[in-house]
């Protein structure tokens, strides 16, 4: 009777640990599926790579040696993100800019009579906390940003809501539906002339938006670079202008001229901001040396 109880007991407890065996399977069986299936759902975000050709050109009969090639990139948004990586056939230093922009340094040698390709790609980076504006910063006039002139004053006054977000959207949409664009323009006429004129390119467009936005008293600033979705080879006719304004910790776009059903902030990528007090800087690309002329593919 004892050996029946004992082997009872035994059988009890082997089953006991087989139970308890199979349910420590399941669980890593149903932990691995979990896991498999939330790393498909959430895959890591790839790098964005962008890529450009610089043409460098030397129609002088003389030898332009050791010279610097002077390159705007994507901001450099701040030190934690840290720089944007990038690859170019030249010797290069980068230099971050208290306003967010990058500047790459190129030493470069040209022959007399002959021309150079450089070849650039880069990794932006898409954060847009920086710079956090000090007090009164982008809401300054500037040259082209005439803020504080009479009609754009007025005009900001109009279109003033009840909050920054409902006035954005209304600077927005009245530029959007009181300028025509009037196509591809080499000068940057300014915020004044877009608004007497009702016409202009992007270059027009974000002036106003951004003239206006500052008159609100909304930091505002306006941006040159690329619409670029996902990996792309960008080309000088690319290149675009809009508007950013800094609200709760960051910058946000505004785009006046590109339809809202084609535009994604993050297809937006800063290559140098303009309209600074101190507008040293502020060209795409150039070389120390006159006698080299620089042009983008």
């Amino acid at each position: 009777m004892e050996r029946d109880v004992a082997h009872k007991n035994n059988l009890s407890l082997r089953a006991s640990w087989i139970a308890v065996v199979v349910v420590l399977l399941l669980s890593v069986a149903l932990l691995a599926v979990f896991r498999s299936r939330h790393s498909q759902s959430t895959p890591a975000r790839e790098m964005r790579i962008l890529r450009f050709n610089l043409e460098i050109a030397n129609n002088s009969s003389e030898n332009v040696a050791d010279t610097e090639l002077h390159v705007s990139l994507p901001t450099l948004l701040n030190d934690e993100t840290g720089m944007p990586e990038i690859k170019v056939d030249a010797p290069f230093t980068l230099d971050p800019k208290a306003s967010g922009q990058t500047l790459a340094t190129l030493r470069i040698s040209v022959s007399p009579y002959s021309h150079q390709i450089f070849h650039l790609e880069i990794s932006p980076n898409s954060d847009r906390t920086f710079p956090v504006p000090k007090s009164g910063e982008y809401l300054q006039s500037t040259r082209k940003l005439q803020a504080d002139h009479e009609s754009i004053k007025n005009l900001a006054t109009e279109l003033k809501r009840n909050t920054n977000a409902e006035t954005v959207d209304a600077i927005r949409e009245w530029v959007k539906r009181s300028l025509v664009e009037d196509g591809y323009s080499n000068s940057d006429r300014g915020a004044l002339w877009a608004l007497e004129n009702r016409r202009g390119d992007c270059t027009e467009y974000s002036a106003l938006v951004t003239a206006l936005l500052r008159a609100s008293n909304i930091p505002a600033r306006r941006i040159g670079g690329f619409i670029a979705p996902g990996n792309k080879v960008i080309f000088a006719r690319d290149y675009h202008n809009w508007s950013e304004y800094f609200y709760q910790g960051s910058w946000h776009i505004v785009d006046a001229l590109k339809p809202d059903s084609i535009r994604a902030d993050e297809d937006y990528v800063p290559f140098n901001v303009l309209d600074l007090v101190d507008e040293s800087g502020t060209a795409r690309f150039y070389a120390n040396d006159s006698r080299l002329i620089v042009r983008m593919e």
